[in-house]
């Protein structure tokens, strides 16, 4: 399994991760992180034959360059999907095109921009799309939130309403499953000893965490 290390900008074989259920979570840990596997990365019912579209049906990834949407893809690879990678990115990084060549699946990678109704009606139009993982997202620290907040919310949100949009008109997509994130959270990581997704209130600080 590849996984791009965020900190060291380098590819390592092993992460330490909560298993997926209905969210996607991943962190690097460089003290002696467990061995996983890629379908850790993905809701359960995408393990199952046939859960999350038909025969020959493509799977669209917005965003599929960043660091949970390389382990998604990846994961879809493996089990031999037809993935589409729709994002502001001409090409993968090196080390995650060289990981997914000896993988099963197809990959097409398309650069766009989410924001753009049309570019994504052609592709929708040009392949059958039977699931949509919407990631594309602007993961803004403070600095760039407070000098360009509407690009946020306009990649985060309306990026996300664009897709969904496109998903609906071109009637044959089953599935749709969008991504969270523990730090959603907030100031209840230090006010609560454990973070529970049922039990704990979500208080996020920031203008992405909000959304």
């Amino acid at each position: 399994m590849c996984i791009r290390d965020s900190t060291e900008g380098m590819w390592s074989k092993t992460v330490t991760a909560h298993p997926a259920s209905a969210s996607i979570s991943a962190a690097i840990s460089p003290a002696g992180p467990a061995p996983i596997t890629a379908m850790d990365f993905i809701p359960a019912f995408c393990a199952r034959p046939g859960g999350i579209s038909r025969a020959m049906d493509a799977i669209l990834v917005t965003g599929g360059a960043g660091f949970v949407g390389l382990n998604l893809v990846e994961a879809l690879l493996g089990r031999g999907e037809q993935v589409v990678v729709f994002g502001r990115e001409a090409a993968l990084p090196p080390g995650a095109a060289a990981c997914f060549a000896s993988l099963p699946g197809r990959l097409e990678v398309i650069e766009g921009d989410v924001r753009d109704p049309a570019a994504l009606r052609a592709i929708f139009a040009a392949r059958r799309i039977g699931a949509v993982f919407p990631f594309a997202a602007v993961t803004a620290g403070p600095e760039r939130e407070a000098a360009d907040p509407a690009l946020v919310l306009d990649v985060n949100l309306q990026g996300v309403i664009a897709t969904l949009a496109a998903a609906r008109d071109a009637g044959t997509v089953r599935r749709v499953v969008l991504p969270s994130s523990a730090a959603v959270y907030g100031e209840s990581a230090y006010l609560h000893p454990v973070l529970d997704e049922v039990a704990t209130p979500p208080v996020p600080i920031s203008l992405y965490l909000s959304l």
